[in-house]
């Protein structure tokens, strides 16, 4: 069960361990966003989409599974929740993983679909339902993935770079 904490800073980031790993807190100023704390095995963008990264290699950060994250960087990774403050490498903090934020988002995202990793660093895309008898393994590959992961809709169709969603 998720916690309210006042006087934590999701936005802060540490090179040393301030919180327990996994710790979800909800925003006391807008009770629909829960946040998770982790330790980030690669640099991550703000606004990127994030994964747990069992595969740790960036920072070495093999002790701390499974609170890694690094940016989604394949269409098949499943979304774990969104960085809406920049991480550096091997840094703690928190990620989004319920709530509505800003994402980077490929330029044909638009309004209720649901997203997907793609192949950029912390970018999502839509996925659009297969209506033919032969999917591709991609698209297979992608409706696993967000099955696996957290359920993200898109709520505001992309606009420079950027779309609003919302992570259930």
């Amino acid at each position: 069960m998720a916690e309210q904490y006042l006087g934590i800073d999701v936005a802060e980031r540490n090179t040393t361990q301030q919180h327990p790993l996994g710790l979800e807190v909800i925003d006391p100023a807008d009770p629909t966003k829960h946040y998770m704390y982790v330790i980030a095995d690669d640099t991550v963008a703000v606004n990127s989409a994030v994964f747990i990264d069992t595969g740790v290699g960036g920072s070495g950060v093999t002790a701390q599974l499974p609170w890694v994250i690094s940016p989604t960087t394949d269409l098949a990774e499943a979304i774990f929740g969104i960085a809406d403050t920049a991480f550096a490498a091997g840094e703690y903090g928190f990620v989004l993983i319920q709530g509505e934020v800003t994402v980077l988002a490929a330029s044909s995202l638009a309004v209720d679909e649901i997203c997907v990793s793609t192949a950029t660093d912390g970018t999502v895309d839509g996925f659009i339902a297969v209506t033919t008898v032969d999917p591709t393994k991609a698209q297979l590959d992608a409706l696993h993935a967000s099955v696996r992961g957290r359920t993200v809709i898109c709520t505001v169709a992309e606009s420079g770079g950027t779309a609003s969603v919302y992570i259930y």
